[in-house]
């Protein structure tokens, strides 16, 4: 086997994700079957017994279930003893603290809790009235301190802060401030990228301060939103999170120019680690630099081990260490795209080879320069654009049909501004007036770049067909399709080098993929509605296709989140309601200018407590306590809001669903005015049972019963029952 270390790599993180996924209880399974294929390999004789790649598969996910599992009974079981538990934390802070709207915010990592020692790290929320001012390394004590599970939008353990080592989270309104800790070599590393930071916000504008340290650090606390979701709208967000695309170019750069005053191999490939470290150490060892540059490094290290380097075997490596050292980390948006960008590079760069034959046939230096400049850049950009689509997709629920004009345009820019900032910011730490004012106007240069690039970016964000919506079950469903076709096709091709056959299994693969995003855009696609897990009140979308509906029901707390609201510019939010709303102005303003619904309706209650707030409908509402809507052919959405009765009826093709959000409903009322329901939701319900039985029950946060000991008579009366409260977001197909 060629590659054995990208085919073990390749199997950790696979059997790493599927574990993080399913969960501890699917380990036994995926263990017992990986050693029962590797009994089964060696007692049976195989067509296969010469190749080695089968007992390297199940050797890697028998690895990855072991290094799973002692992550999982160190960390994880620990971690969720002390969940919802009220005890004494004390320990240092290791992270910068960061102003929010409601306080500061920091990682303490903790060396007691309560009457126990512990390394555990805590991200804690802190409603500080205090004068003391924390610092880095300061060590302090919360008394009394409520500490939760991390989770999600989804109410669920939040897999991408695990990957961070980050489990428990607490929200504390004092602390108790006891010493300044010990200086580490650590902490002079993360003052350094303080002093980093420092510098740059004095000499740049925060907008454009934000970009620089987002593409040196990865850091998007400082980040302009509207930069953010033009570069995830265009697929080039991964410039905004250091991976394995940074890290080559950079070693890339650094190996072009000492190939020109011919430098060893060897001695180039030391002098790029050496660069890695200072990099970490530039960026206080922050996880995503931290993650690329292993990966560099290990690809650097090869030539010391082989005659040939082999880049994508020493990529297989260093993903197989990051993950067995955290499984939870194939979950990171950052880990992915170190990965699937590197990849995209190292494919690129054999891709290139070909090009040489079309510079053999030019005569001038310059016109080789300039084909070779821009052919290098089409092909980086095209197929990182390519290997990151997948996780963009996943992560951001956005297809970006531009991805690769992006990258084309951008890239370079990109790192000419970056490039051109870091040479600033060190010329700025020489206290001479020369460097001061040579500083400012490189720093100028920078700026200059980085308005191209997200003038650019905003340019095409704006475009109608500038992305499409991704459902996550269909993406997964054809990715996995696609997987075991190639798998299939590997084992059956093998022996037969056809290229009609790779052609048949390319096809088939593209047209997997592209059913995958498409056919969820159709309205031949089911209707789904959510639930939102929000407090005092209920938030539902309706969605089909690219249309959506969405009713609040006096929900409170916003909502707004995928699959909640339109995503990309090509889906309408079709219909907005808003009932018995507590919301603040803030978020029905949001409602009404970010999603631009082409109808509003407003009941005369909540028309009320709207135009207390002072916000101004759209020329478009319909006040109005009953109306009914046609959503498309097959659904009809009845409103109704006059006593006994505040509801919305959803009626679908197969399904009808009845969001009853009235605390004075009469359910036996809406059941035989509007016939029975087969979902029924409900908010402010104090009641134990329902007038008849119905398929599926959903009650919301606020409602009484949900804190009732009676509730075992409601489950009596469904077949299928939730709580949002306790499940999260619930999806229901119509």
């Amino acid at each position: 086997m060629k590659r054995p270390m990208l085919v073990s790599g390749t199997a950790i993180g696979l059997s790493s994700a599927i574990l993080v996924l399913a969960g501890i209880r699917l380990l036994p399974l995926l263990l017992l079957g990986a050693v029962s294929v590797f009994i089964i390999y060696f007692l049976k004789p195989l067509k296969l017994r010469e190749k080695i790649i089968i007992p390297t598969v199940c050797a890697s996910i028998i690895l990855s279930c072991i290094f799973f599992s002692a992550y999982h009974f160190t960390k994880i079981i620990p971690a969720a003893k002390l969940d919802k538990t009220i005890t004494d934390v004390s320990g240092k802070i290791i992270t910068t603290p960061q102003e929010t709207a409601t306080g500061i915010k920091f990682i303490l990592k903790a060396d007691k809790i309560g009457n126990s020692k512990s390394s555990t790290k805590i991200q804690v929320y802190l409603n500080n009235g205090s004068d003391i001012e924390l610092k880095l390394y300061d060590y302090i004590s919360l008394e009394n301190t409520r500490l939760t599970i991390v989770r999600n939008e989804h109410n669920k353990p939040d897999a991408t802060s695990v990957s961070d080592d980050i489990i428990l989270e607490t929200t504390a309104t004092h602390f108790n401030y006891l010493w300044e800790n010990e200086k580490t070599p650590y902490y002079y590393c993360l003052h350094f990228k303080e002093r980093i930071t420092e510098q740059v916000n004095s000499y740049l504008q925060p907008y454009h301060a934000g970009f620089l340290l987002g593409m040196l650090f990865g850091d998007k606390t400082e980040i302009d939103p509207d930069i953010t979701n033009d570069f995830r709208a265009t697929g080039i967000a991964h410039l905004l999170a250091v991976s394995g695309l940074h890290t080559s170019t950079w070693c890339t750069y650094i190996i072009t120019l000492l190939a020109l005053i011919r430098v060893k191999e060897k001695i180039r490939s030391i002098v790029c680690l050496i660069f890695l470290v200072l990099l970490c150490i530039v960026s206080g060892f922050t996880p995503s630099v931290m993650r690329a540059s292993i990966m560099m490094a290990v690809v650097l290290f090869a030539p010391f081990f082989k005659e040939e380097q082999d880049a994508l075997n020493s990529l297989g490596f260093a993903t197989a260490i990051l993950t067995l050292q955290n499984p939870y980390i194939i979950t990171s948006a950052g880990f992915l795209l170190s990965v699937f960008s590197t990849s995209g590079v190292l494919l690129s760069n054999r891709i290139s080879v070909y090009t040489a034959k079309t510079e053999g046939k030019l005569k001038h230096k310059l016109s080789i320069k300039i084909f070779r400049y821009i052919s290098s850049g089409i092909i980086i950009s095209v197929f990182t654009s390519i290997f990151t689509l997948p996780i963009f997709a996943y992560f951001f629920g956005k297809f970006s049909t531009l991805s690769p004009i992006a990258n084309i345009l951008c890239l370079k820019p990109a790192f000419w501004s970056l490039l051109s900032g870091v040479i600033a910011t060190a010329i700025s730490f020489i206290p001479l007036n020369i460097t001061q004012t040579i500083s400012v106007y490189i720093f100028k240069i920078s700026t200059i770049f980085s308005n191209l690039v997200t003038g650019i970016a905003n340019a095409l964000e704006r475009l109608e067909f500038c992305t499409l919506p991704i459902r996550k079950e269909y993406f997964l469903l054809s990715v996995i399709l696609i997987f075991v076709m190639v798998a299939v096709a590997f084992l059956v091709f093998k022996a037969n080098n056809s290229k009609i056959k790779k052609a048949i299994v390319l096809s088939l693969c593209d047209i997997i993929f592209s059913s995958g995003i498409l056919i969820p855009c159709t309205e031949s696609s089911p209707a789904t509605i959510y639930v939102t897990n929000v407090k005092n009140g209920i938030n539902v979308t309706l969605r089909q296709g690219l249309k959506y509906g969405y009713f609040n029901c006096g929900a409170s707390e916003s909502s707004i989140r995928y699959p909640s609201l339109p995503t990309a510019k090509i889906e309408d939010l079709d219909l907005l309601f808003i009932g018995n709303s507590n919301n603040s102005t803030d978020d029905i303003t949001e409602y009404l200018t970010s999603c631009s619904p082409k109808t509003t309706i407003v009941t005369e209650y909540a028309k009320n407590a709207l135009n207390k707030s002072f916000i101004d409908l759209p020329e478009n509402t319909i006040i109005a306590d009953s109306y009914t809507y046609n959503f498309n052919k097959e659904i009809t959405i009845q409103i109704v809001d006059t006593y006994p009765a505040s509801c919305v009826i959803i009626k679908g093709s197969k399904k009808t669903a009845c969001i009853s959000y009235g605390s004075n409903n009469d359910l036996e009322f809406i059941f035989d005015a509007y016939g029975k329901p087969d979902v029924l939701i409900l908010s402010e319900y104090s009641s134990d049972a329902l007038p008849q039985a119905v398929d599926t029950l959903i009650l919301s946060s606020d409602s009484d019963i949900a804190l009732s000991n009676n509730i075992s008579a409601l489950k009596n009366q469904t077949k299928h029952f939730y709580a949002t409260a306790e499940n999260g977001d619930i999806k229901i197909i119509l």
